[in-house]
């Protein structure tokens, strides 16, 4: 007598490829914004954002550099800069939708990333290893982002897998003087139409949760971090002011008649 077993169901499908991307931009968002909050609590010029933004005006062609300021003006840093940071999101949404198939994928490119602003950090003419702080710091944090982020949209495709089919497994060898028993017959389960699965509610909030705790963070600290930065300059360029010793004293002012 045999019994029947149902076969395994599917491999779950991955999360879509929106949702990929916004996990890779909102982690390498947090990565920046934390890396410029530390740089503005350590070293200012270890800022990865103003690293690679000065490392990418450095490298860039004197054609590009004069075309940028004949368009923009005095903005022609800003631009740069942004288009920099436009070829980053980019990068990090990509990233993202490796992540979402394989989280190993997604934390190899980040770590391309922060290679990219240690490299960007640590050959500023006045580079020190302290340059490199605001960059490990946030790429760890990125990484921890990255990673609930990605288990948060997995939760985004928990529908139900696709029906079972039922096949009784192979009989045993009959006897030669016993007839051959018939073929077993197969089945496939169909579920209630009425079935709506499971809900997708809960896994939602807890992607847009997640989202928005990225989002604030990120805010939060490139926000923060620029006002550091901004003090700090501040601070250094009033320190290094040195008003220069007059060649010829000036005459000492006569009192006053009374």
């Amino acid at each position: 007598m045999t019994r029947p077993s149902a076969t395994a169901a599917g491999p779950p499908p991955h999360p879509s490829a929106l949702a990929g991307a916004a996990a890779g931009v909102l982690a390498a968002a947090v990565a920046m914004g934390v890396g410029q909050l530390v740089a503005g609590l350590t070293v200012a010029q270890g800022s990865p954002v103003l690293a690679v933004g000065q490392a990418a005006i450095d490298l860039t062609p004197l054609p590009v550099k004069d075309f940028a300021i004949s368009t923009f003006g005095a903005n022609d840093k800003n631009a740069l800069l942004a288009g920099i940071l436009v070829v980053l999101a980019a990068f990090a949404a990509v990233v993202g939708i490796f992540a979402v198939r394989r989280l190993a994928l997604g934390l190899a490119g980040l770590a391309v990333f922060a290679c990219i602003g240690l490299a960007a950090a640590l050959t500023r003419p006045t580079a020190t290893a302290a340059y490199a702080i605001p960059t490990l710091v946030g790429a760890v944090v990125g990484a921890f982002a990255l990673t609930r982020l990605v288990r948060a949209a997995h939760g985004l495709d928990s529908r139900p897998s696709r029906p079972a089919e039922i096949k009784p497994p192979a009989s045993e060898l009959a006897p030669p003087d016993l007839p051959e028993a018939a073929p077993a017959s197969a089945f496939t389960y169909l579920p209630n139409p009425d079935d709506r699965g499971v809900s997708r509610g809960p896994a939602r909030r807890r992607f847009l949760t997640t989202s928005g705790v990225a989002v604030v963070t990120a805010a939060a600290g490139a926000l923060v971090g620029r006002e550091l930065i901004t003090r700090h300059n501040v601070s250094a360029a009033r320190a290094s002011l040195r008003f220069p010793k007059p060649a010829v004293a000036a005459p000492r002012c006569r009192p006053a008649p009374t």
